[in-house]
């Protein structure tokens, strides 16, 4: 089931380090990059599926305004 961004930010409240696996296809781009700025603050990773939808660019931009080593992407 897919959740909503703020559903993932309001998990951070928990005070615990996750790391999420999430369809990429399921969220547009400006959410993913939301959630790639958001990982140093709340020290989350976050495994995107299906990373292969994503432009060279895009993929670029999401790791430039990520923590280091937050994101993995999954290209199958």
């Amino acid at each position: 089931m897919k959740k909503s961004l703020q559903d993932i930010k309001d998990l951070s409240k928990a005070g615990k380090s996750f790391h999420l696996i999430l369809n990429a296809e399921d969220y547009t781009f400006l959410e993913l990059l939301d959630m790639a700025k958001i990982s140093g603050l709340i020290r989350w990773k976050f495994t995107f599926k299906n990373a292969a939808i994503l432009s060279v660019s895009e993929l670029q931009e999401l790791l430039t305004h990520a923590d280091d080593n937050a994101l993995t992407f999954d290209f199958c």
